[in-house]
């Protein structure tokens, strides 16, 4: 999941947390140290660059987007949690359900018998900012 801004340069870089010749942001980690030296500014810099642009750090931004893909994967397949989980980069099944219910105060299981279909009470339960 990249997020485009035209920022130009090493900004647009950062903020894409990529170079063109790396891979995108999934379930490998945010490398801050090494997209600073592909793009010779600081991590400091980067850091801020992420706080100004994007409104957090490259690690909340990256774990947000973690949740954010195995929210989409609870609500729109059928896979198990454990393979969620690991596509998307969590340690394990019991770490996800962890980060799931922190965000959303439900487990994703709930989330797929409860809510699924009813867009208005789902977006009630996963009140979720970044």
């Amino acid at each position: 999941m990249d997020l485009v801004i035209n920022l130009g340069g090493a900004a647009a870089t950062i903020i894409n947390g990529r170079r063109k010749d790396t891979p995108a942001m999934g379930h490998e980690e945010f490398n801050l140290p090494a997209v600073a030296r592909q793009t010779g500014i600081s991590e400091r810099c980067a850091q801020q660059l992420y706080l100004g642009h994007v409104g957090g750090s490259p690690v909340s931004f990256a774990t947000f987007a973690r949740f954010n893909k195995g929210l989409h994967l609870v609500r729109s397949t059928q896979m198990p949690l454990t393979d969620i989980a690991y596509e998307c980069g969590y340690y394990d099944q019991a770490h996800f359900i962890r980060s799931f219910k922190k965000r959303t105060g439900i487990t994703p299981s709930d989330a797929r018998r409860s809510l699924a279909g009813n867009e208005e009470a789902f977006q009630q339960a996963v009140n979720i900012g970044f």
